[in-house]
């Protein structure tokens, strides 16, 4: 279970890690399963050139899936979810994403708009009328009902880009120019060892910095929602898809 000053971060950072999540031998063997995933096949390639593979997209979902259900089995990931937005939660999506050696990075970003576009893609063919100010409506329910997990795969450094995050910019009333905010003075760069675990609410802004290292960069994420959160969602765009 999370200490109560974990839980004070989430609510004022929009965030907090936990080491020691996943225990080492699982990561391990996690990590050569993603090795031989990313070997087989190149994922999407996004803006940064970083590579981007759905549960849709990944190739042997079998042993992809086992991967999953195995640290769904672990109370260091189940019972933080269940401590911060409820009991009544299940796993959306996972996303598994790779900057390469000595290439790549992810522009500062928030999560939301992507887990709402997953959420309304069958009641909206297009998803272009979901604007900036769309975004604003939904944040209130986006920060109550979901959660994301990012897992370490390998120890970090500032080398790989480790992922840097704005502490309480969750709350921002404003959005953040990506490509003016190579580094900016308050960001909080956050290198870990693997196993360790990064819960967030897709609201707070994020990165990850170049890879300018010789090792790759995997981050495996787990998306968690409310059982509820489609009908507040389509509750609050309503007229608006």
């Amino acid at each position: 279970m999370i200490t109560p000053e974990q839980k004070q971060a989430y609510v004022n950072d929009g965030y907090f890690i936990l080491e020691n999540t996943i225990p080492k031998a699982l990561v391990e063997e996690i990590r050569h399963e993603v090795e031989l995933i990313t070997e087989q096949k190149h994922g999407g390639i996004l803006a940064g050139d970083y590579e981007w593979w759905s549960d849709h997209t990944i190739p042997n979902q079998i042993r992809y899936q086992t991967i999953i259900h195995r640290l769904l089995e672990l109370p260091t990931v189940t019972e933080p979810v269940q401590a911060l937005i409820g009991s009544d939660t299940f796993l959306l999506i996972t996303d598994l994403a790779i900057i390469r050696a000595s290439t790549g990075y992810i522009a500062w970003h928030q999560d939301h708009g992507y887990l709402v576009e997953v959420l309304i893609a069958p009641e909206s063919p297009s998803t272009n009328v979901l604007n900036d100010d769309t975004f604003r409506l939904v944040f209130p329910v986006v920060q109550k009902n979901t959660l994301f997990v990012t897992i370490y795969l390998q120890d970090t450094d500032n080398a790989m880009g480790a992922m840097r995050v704005m502490p309480g910019s969750h709350r921002w009333e404003h959005s953040l120019d990506p490509s003016s905010a190579n580094s900016l003075d308050t960001e909080i760069c956050l290198p870990h060892h693997g196993g360790a675990a990064m819960f967030y609410t897709p609201t707070v802004w994020h990165t990850a910095a170049a890879n300018t290292s010789s090792t790759n960069y995997w981050m495996l994420t787990l998306i968690f929602t409310k059982n509820n959160i489609k009908p507040l969602l389509m509750d609050v765009l309503k007229g608006r898809i």
